[in-house]
C-alpha cells in the first residue's frame, strides 16, 4: 500500500464535504475520488472525479471508503467495500440495529479489513485528555455523568433524517454522543435504560431523553433533539471531582476540570480539523501502528443501548 491512503468517499453531503476539504491537511491521506448519486452533478467543492457508489468500491485506487450516506444505506456500502477489499471508515451510527453492527465487524475480520465508526470527536485532543484523566480516578469514583445534544437549525422537510427508511431521528442522529461518552468512560453498556421519545411519526423521534443505569448503580443522564434548543454539554462527576464540556462534540477545545477544591481550565488546541484528526487515526489504525479509536466493543454498546432506549420507551 502506499505510504499516502487513498481515499473515495461515498456521499456528498455536509459531512462529506467537511472530511474532503480537511484530507489535504492529513499526514497521510490523499482524496481519489467520490461516490454519488448522480455523477452528472458536481458539488461546487469537489476536486477530483465523481463516480457512482459502486464504482468507487470497486476502483483500484482507493484503499479506503468513507462511508457518508444516510444511516439506512450504512450497512449494505459497508459489507460492498468490504468484499472489494477496501478498509472502512463509517459514520456513527454504524447501523440501525445490533445484528447489522454484528455482521458488519464479522465482514471486517473475514477479509482481514479495518472497520471503524466515526466518532470523529474521540479524536480531539480534549476530549483524550479528559477521558484519560478519568481513566486515572483524577475525579475519583465516578457517580453521575449528564449528557445532550441537540440543535435549533431547521431540517429541510425531505431530510433523511425524518424518514423511516433511513434510520431516523434524533437518537440515531446526535443522541449517540453522548452514550457513546458515557459508555467509553464506564467500560460497558448500561445494565438497563429508562426512556421516552417524542416521536413526530412513527419511529421518526424528534427529541428525546433516557436514563441509563450502569454498574454499581452509576446513572447517566442523556438528552437529545433536532430543531430544539442548542445543548451540547457533558458532565461527569466523582467522589473527588468533576469534569464539564460546554461541546465536545463538535471541535472542543477545552473542559473544565474541578479536583480537590482546585478548578483548572484546560485547553487542547487541535493542530488539524477533528476529520483530519480522524483520517490520520485511521490511517494509523491500518498501517497496525494503533488500535482503533473507537474499539468493536464500543460500537456494540453504543447499538445496544440506542436498541434498549428504543424499546424503553416503545413500552413507556
Amino acid at each position: 500500500m502506499n505510504t499516502h491512503l487513498r481515499w473515495g468517499i461515498l456521499g456528498t453531503g455536509r459531512i462529506a464535504q467537511t472530511f474532503a476539504t480537511q484530507l489535504p491537511g492529513t499526514d497521510a491521506g490523499r482524496l481519489v475520488t467520490i461516490g454519488t448519486r448522480d455523477p452528472s452533478q458536481t458539488p461546487h467543492w469537489c476536486n477530483v472525479p465523481l463516480a457512482h457508489y459502486a464504482s468507487v468500491v470497486a476502483n483500484p485506487e482507493v484503499d479506503a471508503v468513507y462511508i457518508a450516506l444516510p444511516n439506512g444505506l450504512h450497512k449494505e456500502w459497508t459489507l460492498r467495500a468490504l468484499h472489494a477489499g477496501k478498509h472502512v471508515l463509517c459514520e456513527k451510527p454504524l447501523a440501525c440495529s445490533v445484528a447489522d453492527v454484528e455482521e458488519m465487524f464479522a465482514h471486517a475480520k473475514s477479509h482481514g479489513r479495518v472497520l471503524v465508526e466515526a466518532f470523529m470527536y474521540r479524536c480531539q485532543p480534549a476530549v483524550q485528555e479528559a477521558l484519560r484523566l478519568i481513566q486515572e480516578g483524577a475525579i475519583g469514583e465516578v457517580h453521575t455523568l449528564r449528557g445532550a445534544f441537540s440543535f435549533a437549525d431547521a431540517l429541510h422537510p425531505q431530510d433523511y433524517r425524518w424518514h423511516e427508511d433511513h434510520g431516523p431521528g434524533a437518537l440515531m442522529d446526535v443522541g449517540c454522543y453522548p452514550i457513546q461518552f458515557m459508555n467509553a468512560i464506564m467500560k460497558s453498556a448500561p445494565l438497563h435504560v429508562d426512556a421516552s421519545l417524542h416521536e413526530v411519526k412513527p419511529g421518526v423521534d424528534r427529541s428525546g431523553a433516557a436514563l441509563l443505569h450502569y454498574p454499581g448503580g452509576v446513572p447517566g443522564v442523556i438528552t437529545f433533539g433536532m430543531e430544539i434548543g442548542d445543548d451540547r454539554s457533558f458532565h461527569v462527576s466523582g467522589t473527588r471531582g468533576s469534569i464539564r464540556f460546554a461541546d465536545p462534540w463538535l471541535g472542543g477545545t477545552e473542559f473544565i476540570w474541578q479536583h480537590d477544591g482546585d478548578t483548572e481550565t484546560h485547553r487542547h488546541e487541535a493542530p488539524q480539523g477533528q476529520y483530519a484528526l480522524e483520517a490520520d487515526a485511521f490511517a494509523a489504525a491500518v498501517r497496525g501502528e494503533a488500535p482503533p479509536w473507537i474499539s468493536e466493543a464500543e460500537s456494540l454498546w453504543c447499538a445496544r443501548t440506542m436498541a434498549a432506549i428504543k424499546e424503553a420507551a416503545r413500552q413507556a
